[in-house]
């Protein structure tokens, strides 16, 4: 008897042991894959695949940059399709509806309280250099922002891979919004799609977006454009 209750109780532990160790792997590799640029992460969920009924799927996201504990994350795919601004007006990235809607709505409907505490609020540049050279339109006050749009600097900077490199596919969730697709050029083996970024065109009224591989612009009330968002990301967050 005392025999075979040493042998479950060793058995218990080996199991213990195994589970253990299974965790603290899973852990590691999830660490380790948050600290390298380029790769692919998973945070948060946003309904992607057009079916309500099986609930929102994990967000894909790229490391875009990595800086003293943090890292740059900007969605894989065009998640939603909207607007940059309600209505055709003159407007800047402070004072427009697509940044209300990614640090209101978005933010609490993709992100459980944790995931949101772990998201840094930033300081985000709108200045000139910021901006498409040579269209000297205003790009507004610098705002702070936990979830963002990426400027037209930060995309000349991040997408270095060539211009395939900038191309985006948009969710089938997204598509049914009324996203424009390319009927050149894929992403993920699927038509690309045309996303926002947080910087003025030529005009006031105009945003910069990137269609196929080049940087075109839209008036901010078009509603054919989809949305990246970006975020800066505690890696000392109990989540990583």
């Amino acid at each position: 008897m005392r025999f075979r209750q040493l042998t479950a109780a060793v058995l218990l532990l080996a199991m213990l042991a195994a589970v253990f160790s299974a965790g603290y792997a899973e852990e590691t590799k999830k660490a380790t894959v948050f600290r390298s640029a380029g790769n692919i992460v998973t945070l948060g969920r946003y309904e992607q695949d057009n079916n309500a009924g099986n609930g929102p799927e994990p967000i894909e996201w790229i490391i875009l940059d990595m800086s003293e504990g943090r890292a740059l994350l900007l969605s894989r795919y065009g998640l939603d399709v909207k607007p940059y601004h309600a209505i055709s007006e003159d407007v800047t990235w402070a004072d427009s509806t697509i940044r209300t809607w990614l640090n209101d709505e978005f933010l609490f409907q993709a992100f459980n309280e944790q995931e949101r505490n772990a998201i840094l609020l930033t300081d985000v540049k709108n200045d000139a250099e910021q901006g498409f050279p040579g269209y000297g339109t205003d790009g507004g006050r610098m705002t702070e922002d936990k979830v963002f749009l990426l400027s037209w600097a930060e995309a000349d900077l991040y997408f270095t891979g060539g211009n395939l490199a900038k191309l985006c596919s948009p969710t089938t969730y997204a598509i049914s919004k009324g996203a424009w697709t390319s009927s050149s050029y894929l992403a993920d083996d699927k038509p690309a799609c045309s996303w926002w970024l947080r910087s003025p065109g030529l005009d006031q009224n105009d945003a910069i977006r990137l269609g196929n591989i080049a940087y075109r612009r839209d008036d901010v009330s078009a509603t054919r454009n989809c949305v990246r968002p970006a975020l800066w990301l505690s890696l000392n967050d109990d989540i990583i």
